[in-house]
């Protein structure tokens, strides 16, 4: 995969059997994408972040080995791509400035769940379904990606497991997978090129692409982030934490700063899908608490005593929350596919 430069990170993510898939796009079209391993850890066996790239012939997949953590990966990736900074809020997924180790390899072919030149693969390549071969190489502690878009296709080969109605022609987990990535696609497409569009929009547009193929697919769970809201709540009174003074036009200006705790209560709604053609649409919601955090500012002369800080100010608004020391689940948690 050539390196490319000022790509853009869709508003747009979707999460599937614990990956979460990040479209990004250059100059208004999507070629790429980022998975990452929602139970990431530092220094796991596991493969958790792969970077899919559409090429003439299908989908590619590259895998960063396992000792690259998370966060590291984001850093490269953003780097490469000329991304937003990581930790500067824009991407989809939660990432620790402390798992930063930086300890990057270069990343490898990725396929069927494992590196392609592992030998596993080879077994993995000619398997129906390789999923449960993923699942128990990571169990013994080897490098694999159980999970993973193109666990079972992608990158060649044949056939698919059977449901009912049995799969039309030529409709194997190669197809199915594919399916799946150019869905996502098709939504991060459309929001480039209709910004107006909301993220739920994005998300059906990527849904309705994948519906032609939705029968023959192997059990998936597909759950979609649709619209959230946020209410935000003081739980403590405005507190001065400290004050600066620098000097300015004419005299000199007090900078005040002041912090509160808020609890934040968020709602969203969810709609997961199964690729048995069932869908549940429900609602979830999580609890924030944090400490919020303004300041507020006043110039005097030099000939005048220092003033008296002068409060919080009415633009001290609850919406933006820093500091977050709890983070509930998302409740009720996401139904199991049957």
């Amino acid at each position: 995969m050539g390196q490319a430069a000022a790509h853009d990170l869709v508003n747009l993510s979707v999460e599937i059997d614990g990956w979460t898939m990040m479209p990004i796009a250059d100059s208004g079209a999507t070629a790429h994408i980022i998975a990452t391993r929602d139970d990431d850890e530092a220094l796991t066996t596991d493969i958790d972040v792969v970077l899919y790239e559409k090429t003439a012939t299908g989908w590619q997949g590259e895998a960063y080995d396992p000792h690259v953590t998370k966060e590291d990966a984001m850093i490269d990736l953003a780097d490469e791509f000329g991304l937003p900074d990581p930790f500067g809020g824009e991407w989809h997924i939660d990432l620790d400035e402390e798992d930063v180790l930086e300890y990057m390899l270069p990343r490898a072919a990725f396929g069927k769940g494992f590196f392609v030149t592992d030998p596993l693969y080879v077994i993995a390549e000619h398997m129906v379904d390789p999923e449960p071969l993923a699942e128990a190489a990571e169990s013994s502690g080897l490098a694999a990606g159980s999970g993973a878009i193109n666990t079972g296709s992608i990158s060649g080969g044949s056939g698919g497991t059977q449901v009912d109605p049995p799969n039309p022609d030529g409709c194997g987990c190669d197809a199915c997978a594919e399916g799946i990535l150019d869905g996502i696609v098709a939504g991060s497409d459309a929001g480039l090129a209709d910004p107006s569009l909301s993220l739920e929009d994005m998300e059906l547009i990527g849904h309705e692409a994948t519906e032609a193929i939705i029968g023959c697919c192997w059990p998936r769970n597909w759950t979609q982030r649709g619209s959230s809201t946020s209410t935000c709540t003081p739980t403590g009174a405005w507190v001065l934490t400290g004050t600066t003074t620098r000097p300015v036009a004419g005299g000199f200006r007090l900078t005040c700063e002041y912090s509160r705790p808020v609890s934040v209560f968020n709602t969203r709604k969810q709609v997961s899908r199964c690729f048995d053609c069932t869908r549940t649409t429900f609602n979830q919601a999580r609890t924030l608490t944090g400490t919020q955090t303004t300041s507020n500012s006043v110039d005097y002369l030099p000939t005048d005593p220092v003033p008296a800080c002068p409060g919080p100010g009415s633009g001290a608004a609850c919406g933006i929350v820093g500091g977050v020391t709890t983070d509930t689940d998302w409740t009720p948690p996401i139904p199991a596919c049957p």
